[in-house]
């Protein structure tokens, strides 16, 4: 859960995330700006998007559910280039305590990036980014629990 809720330190890891700065902060929702740098000859991504979470209330059962979306609470910066503004994304993570122990995560998005990319581009592109995305939290995660279990000792 710290891991994806932690959006100021997606540009370290999650590939393709250029920016990605909490602009406000409360109890259970940040609104975040995020660039995506996309490769050329296509057109980097920038939005702000409201993403809020919740966690059973069921001392026994650990579940969290991050969910975000498009939001237009807070003005885009002004940054060079010419970025896109998607015309759709939104999603979930939803993260609960494994039958064998660890965790299982759902990971369902819906996006459309808007500008000249054909559909089924944007699809292939998606699925490729999706792979890369679970490789990247699958070392991320393991980095943390090696540092974790060292720092232990």
């Amino acid at each position: 859960f710290s891991t994806v809720w932690n959006y100021n330190d997606f540009q370290k890891f999650i590939p393709g995330v250029g920016d990605s700065t909490v602009l406000h902060r409360e109890k259970q929702r940040v609104w975040v700006y995020q660039r995506l740098v996309l490769p050329g000859p296509l057109h980097d991504r920038h939005y702000i998007m409201l993403s809020t979470h919740t966690k059973s209330s069921q001392s026994h059962f650990d579940q969290y559910v991050i969910d975000w979306r498009l939001d237009d609470h807070f003005p885009l910066p002004s940054v060079s280039g010419t970025p896109v503004v998607p015309l759709d994304f939104q999603g979930c993570w939803d993260i609960r305590t494994g039958l064998a122990g660890g965790l299982d995560a759902t990971y369902a998005i819906e996006i459309d990036l808007g500008g000249l990319i054909p559909n089924w581009l944007a699809r292939a592109a998606l699925r490729q980014y999706l792979i890369n995305l679970m490789d990247a939290l699958y070392q991320r995660l393991n980095t943390k629990n090696a540092q974790d279990q060292s720092s232990d000792r």
